[in-house]
């Protein structure tokens, strides 16, 4: 599931932990971000009486380039404007149980993206599936971001 610009960006909400000592723009500060985006996601699902989901590398590195592609080249969507699918990126990263995926743009940080992400039915049923075991987070602030990834798989 998609979540669009209409989402927009809100304020006043806090920074991943550590963030004021990572340097803008390295692979250290985007992990900040998108680990506080799995933290959350794993405090959401044991609000429902799930279990945690373990992050994936693999999955990680999938979300992490196409929510790059989405803002190099301007689009808020699963597939490509060239065709590639979310199953076609996690199974290319060496993932051979994908999932799900969320994306979403426009959102500052972790807690507004996460928020928009619960407040929409689709995507809030991929967060909460019973049936995903692992996670991977991608997130872009450079030109034409933020942008962000969620990748689910088995």
């Amino acid at each position: 599931m998609s979540v669009g610009r209409e989402y927009g960006h809100f304020g006043g909400t806090p920074r991943p932990r550590g963030s004021q000592n990572a340097v803008i723009g390295t692979v250290e500060y985007l992990a900040l971000h998108e680990d506080s985006v799995a933290r959350l996601v794993n405090t959401a699902r044991a609000e429902a009486g799930l279990p945690p989901l373990r992050q994936d590398d693999r999955l990680r590195a999938a979300a992490r380039a196409h929510s790059k592609d989405m803002a190099v080249r301007d689009f808020c969507a699963h597939v490509t404007p060239d065709g590639v699918t979310p199953l076609d990126r996690m199974l290319a990263a060496g993932c051979p149980t994908p999932g799900g995926e969320n994306v979403a743009t426009g959102q500052e940080n972790a807690h507004v993206v996460m928020q928009a992400w619960m407040d929409s039915p689709g995507h809030r049923a991929n967060v909460l599936s019973p049936f995903f075991a692992i996670i991977g987070v991608g997130a872009y602030f450079g030109r034409g971001g933020p942008c962000w990834t969620q990748n689910f798989g088995y």
